[in-house]
């Protein structure tokens, strides 16, 4: 886990939850027949298709704009995260870590 943190990588399964949701939202109702699932499907796949046309021209996405608390605390742990190997008392770098978070 440390070094998906220090790698900035994704440290959880939020992306599939996320996916979750929006098929979720895509459907609408809990069991849907066999046409109206293959509805629901093609027109998921254009709005992810839109998606991948926004990012690939750099634009971002409308719904997703994480919060700015959010983006300052995971850019204050990864810094503290690439910092970890200086620290000689992991006690230490643990007490820094909770400071910051705590914040």
């Amino acid at each position: 886990m440390f070094e998906r943190t220090r790698d900035g990588l994704p440290r959880t399964n939020n992306s599939m939850e996320a996916f979750h949701k929006s098929l979720n939202t895509h459907f609408a109702v809990n069991h849907p027949n066999t046409w109206q699932a293959i509805d629901k499907m093609q027109r998921l796949q254009q709005s992810l298709n839109c998606d991948i046309v926004d990012l690939l021209a750099g634009r971002p996405l409308k719904r997703c704009k994480p919060e700015p608390l959010w983006v300052r605390r995971n850019q204050a742990k990864q810094s503290i995260d690439l910092e970890y190997d200086t620290y000689t008392d992991k006690i230490e770098f643990l007490r820094v870590m909770s400071i910051n978070l705590s914040l």
